[in-house]
């Protein structure tokens, strides 16, 4: 592990913020333990988060994995236009950017005190960005539940209930359809908004109770949400590339066009159903259904399966 550093305040190492960190470190970690990962660490600005992107491109990563965002709403312009410039430099050199699509549910707010999902005061709901740009693989949540019989089986991660998070998703004020989400079409919940690119692509498990992480001492602690998810998808592009490298052939890159197409041939994602991503229980929120949705996307991956797929892509 590599640091490389931009003028970030010091953290203390079992601060929320530094969590995030270990988190992305030690899913890459566990399902690519020889890779080189790199940790670019800035403050918390947009400013400084496209410098370490640009950084990250210019360093030759194969993969760029961003668990932070913030409601599209709460942006100005000039922070979107700096990302995106960066997001660009990254689609260009061939470098995949995987986000997590948030873990405030369909609101993309938070209590300020205690983090946990509130409806937006407008009645609005509003999707996560940077994991709502056109330019990345957006991520988000599912968590494991077991019936009655004892079956288990996946679910949208939705725990605002318990006072727990839930999976962002939605449809972008920002941003318009993509092609690679023509034909699907699923409309914003908010009044007077016209179709846009949809958020996440695709998911992972994201429930806090499904992850175990460890700190240096081996002390087990519970963390987990769309910042698991996206690092798990950076480790699953960085292993597609191993075994494409391995076969004479270039990275995956930009990947969306393509992995549309895989998926919507099916055999490669488990398709979640069940669930949805409201925060309160009259509030607004997108629903599950077959096929793809604006909660869990096209679903979770069949690993070997979408491994295999996305090595044999030309």
């Amino acid at each position: 592990v590599k640091l490389v550093d931009f003028g970030g305040a010091a953290i203390p190492q079992l601060s929320p913020a530094a969590i995030e960190t270990h988190i992305d470190v030690e899913v890459i970690g566990s399902l690519c333990p020889k890779a080189q990962i790199i940790v670019y660490r800035c403050k918390f600005s947009f400013t400084d988060m496209a410098k370490a992107i640009s950084r990250a491109v210019a360093d030759k990563v194969d993969v760029i994995s961003i668990s932070w965002g913030a409601a599209e709403d709460t942006l100005s312009s000039g922070d979107i236009s700096r990302i995106e410039a960066a997001l660009q430099e990254a689609q260009h050199s061939g470098v995949t950017v995987c986000a997590a699509s948030g873990d405030a549910g369909a609101s993309g707010k938070t209590d300020p005190e205690t983090h946990v999902p509130v409806p937006d005061a407008s009645g609005a709901v509003h999707c996560i960005y940077p994991g709502s740009s056109t330019l990345v693989l957006s991520c988000g949540g599912t968590e494991v539940v077991e019936t009655d019989g004892g079956n288990r089986h996946e679910v949208v991660w939705n725990n605002t209930e318990t006072k727990g998070r839930a999976t962002g998703g939605g449809v972008s004020n920002q941003f318009p359809v993509p092609r690679w989400q023509s034909g699907i079409n699923i409309a914003s919940l908010n009044r007077a908004t016209g179709p846009g690119r949809i958020v996440p692509d695709v998911a992972a498990v994201a429930a806090v109770r499904d992850w175990k992480f460890f700190d240096d001492g081996g002390k087990q602690d519970l963390e987990g949400g769309t910042s698991a998810v996206a690092p798990f998808y950076a480790a699953l592009i960085a292993l597609a590339n191993q075994m494409r490298i391995a076969n004479d052939k270039d990275r995956l890159g930009f990947v969306n066009d393509q992995l549309y197409a895989l998926a919507a041939k099916g055999g490669v994602f488990n398709d979640i159903t069940e669930g949805n991503n409201a925060v309160a229980p009259d509030g607004l929120g997108y629903e599950a259904r077959k096929g793809f949705d604006a909660c869990t996307g096209w679903g979770t991956p069949r690993m070997a399966e979408l491994l295999k797929a996305l090595s044999e892509l030309p």
